[in-house]
């Protein structure tokens, strides 16, 4: 905080990093009976209550013992509402001090409507679901999840509650979008600004998973996040926060988040944000923590370079953890990536015996090779972590079945071993099926989880479903998201954006601090596309476009501190 009432002590304050906005809410959604004039929530416009007669303020909604209002904000959003409360009335009209408000708030109308516990709902990691008391003539805030509609019902037994209107907060980091996407295709166009949207709320005092839940810094989902971060704002403090606190929770013997792949996963995290800002000063705060590491992990590849987790869960993805074989085969790719990744990394800081250590377990790990499976996630990493042939899988799964069999966390390792398979049409059809059907849905920002094939026989996010249709939320789900548990704003589906950035306008950092970069696009189906991509130098601006003979011209803008090379 800049400045600070003398009042107060400085050695008790923690400066906030979030920026608080308001909303004014877009529809009213559904009302009951007992809910008259609501649309006067709408109209009134007024953020301050006011003695006596308004004029400004045409009427109030009027909500008798027993009714109920669904609002939406238009836009899913992590904060909570304010009610702007006039005065409550008992049967007689007599002025009374206080009414019972139940608030649900939901990511979906259907969330908002439902009943506790009911098909998943659930007041976990931060209450959505309760009971306040407001006041007279009050201008009263509560809440703090992951929402765009609220539903509020007046659980009092006598007292009439007259509402002037209902404003939503939203906390925010105030950061400038640096990176950018745009081509001939909205739905593309969408799906980026979507993505960062996703991540941009995602990013609170730390970098969440989700707004709604879990609200914790799980560090294998948050590889995504720190992918599409380095593509859209290119730095932010909250990625160093997120990293450290995970690092100084965690004794050296265990695992973060006690799943031994997210060790794994903080390796690359580490790796993905270095290659992005070159910070070598921070990056040499982690050398003690990554030698305990990398050796930590090495116990758990055998002789032959296979995996054994032991007894410990090494998680690959939800989809792949019945199969304690299958998953293995995917984090023996993520372990390869891995130890290459700290094996360049303790290079950079001059820590040459254990450079080699890690590149010789890389090596080791290479040497073996399990059989193939029917998951594409699994396939795409084998084929990131150079283990297997891009075209080869390509052609054998990634391209079967369309849309289906794609995870939202893992999403941008998928598209990728398409374009890598020359196979960019096939990874943006994918884009196109997956993150654009949930745009057409109503989402606004990406799902935990998403199967195209939910979408069959159901309604969307934000209507209230139509009687002989499915609930697209309450109905779906999978694992540990079923139902109105299931977030419908997590920060691993964003990766989709780094994706794009990578490998459609093709900006591709070879070296440390973006001072090498190669542009090497792939348009796919697409006629043009253009964009920026932050650096700690400033953004570099590419643009290709298609011509009849189908090759590309690119132009592009870059920093003078930066080496490009346009393939």
């Amino acid at each position: 905080m800049k400045f600070l009432p003398k009042s107060l002590n400085s050695s008790n304050v923690t400066d906030c990093l979030l920026e608080k906005i308001y909303l004014r809410p877009t529809r009213i959604v559904w009302h009951n009976d007992a809910a008259v004039d609501c649309e006067n929530i709408i109209i009134n416009e007024d953020h301050q209550m006011m003695a006596g007669e308004s004029n400004n303020v045409r009427n109030h909604a009027w909500i008798a013992p027993g009714g109920a209002v669904l609002i939406d904000f238009g836009k899913e959003i992590c904060g909570g509402v304010k009610l702007f409360v006039k005065v409550m009335k008992d049967e007689k009209g007599n002025d009374k001090m206080d009414v019972s408000l139940r608030l649900r708030f939901g990511e979906s109308a259907n969330e908002a409507m439902a009943e506790l516990h009911e098909s998943g709902t659930t007041n976990d990691h931060n209450p959505r679901d309760f009971t306040v008391q407001s006041g007279v003539m009050s201008m009263a805030e509560f809440g703090y999840t992951g929402f765009r509609f609220v539903r509020i019902d007046n659980v009092d037994k006598e007292n009439t509650l007259l509402l002037q209107t209902v404003n939503a907060y939203a906390y925010f980091r105030d950061i400038e979008y640096k990176g950018s996407f745009r081509c001939n295709d909205d739905t593309l166009n969408r799906v980026f600004d979507t993505a960062a949207y996703t991540l941009h709320l995602c990013m609170q005092d730390y970098i969440w998973d989700g707004i709604k839940r879990d609200r914790l810094v799980w560090i294998g989902d948050m590889y995504p996040e720190v992918a599409t971060l380095c593509s859209v704002f290119g730095d932010d403090v909250t990625v160093r926060r997120s990293l450290d606190i995970v690092r100084d929770h965690t004794a050296p013997d265990k695992f973060m988040n006690t799943i031994i792949t997210y060790n794994a996963w903080w390796v690359l995290c580490h790796h993905r944000y270095f290659m992005q800002n070159g910070d070598v000063a921070y990056l040499s705060e982690q050398h003690t923590r990554l030698v305990e590491l990398t050796h930590q992990l090495a116990e758990f590849i055998r002789e032959d370079g296979s995996f054994d987790a032991k007894y410990s869960w090494a998680l690959f993805d939800w989809p792949s953890n019945h199969s304690r074989e299958m998953s293995d085969s995917g984090v023996h790719a993520i372990f390869k990536l891995t130890f290459e990744a700290a094996a360049f990394m303790l290079e950079k800081l001059a820590d040459c015996e254990n450079a080699a250590f890690c590149a010789d377990v890389a090596k080791k790990i290479a040497s073996f090779d399990y059989p193939d499976y029917d998951y594409k996630q699994i396939s795409a990493m084998r084929v990131v972590a150079g283990m297997r042939d891009a075209k080869k899988e390509n052609e054998r799964l990634l391209c079967k079945n369309g849309d289906s069999g794609i995870s939202t966390f893992l999403s941008m390792f998928t598209l990728a071993a398409r374009s890598q398979a020359g196979d960019t049409a096939g990874a943006i059809s994918n884009i196109r099926g997956m993150y654009g059907k949930m745009l057409d849905i109503g989402a606004t920002s990406f799902f935990e989880d998403f199967d195209p094939a939910w979408c069959e026989n159901a309604g969307r996010i934000d209507e209230l479903t139509p009687e002989g249709l499915d609930d697209i939320h309450g109905d779906r789900g999978a694992y540990c998201y079923v139902g109105f548990r299931h977030s419908l704003c997590h920060g691993w589906s964003s990766g989709v954006a780094a994706y794009m950035s990578e490998y459609i306008l093709g900006i591709k950092v070879k070296e440390p601090g973006c001072k090498k970069i190669e542009i090497s696009p792939d348009l796919g189906d697409l006629t043009f596309a253009e964009g920026t991509y932050p650096t700690p130098y400033g953004n570099i601006f590419v643009r290709h476009e298609k011509g009849e003979d189908g090759k590309i011209v690119t132009s592009y803008k870059a920093p003078e501190e930066i080496e490009v090379c346009v393939k």
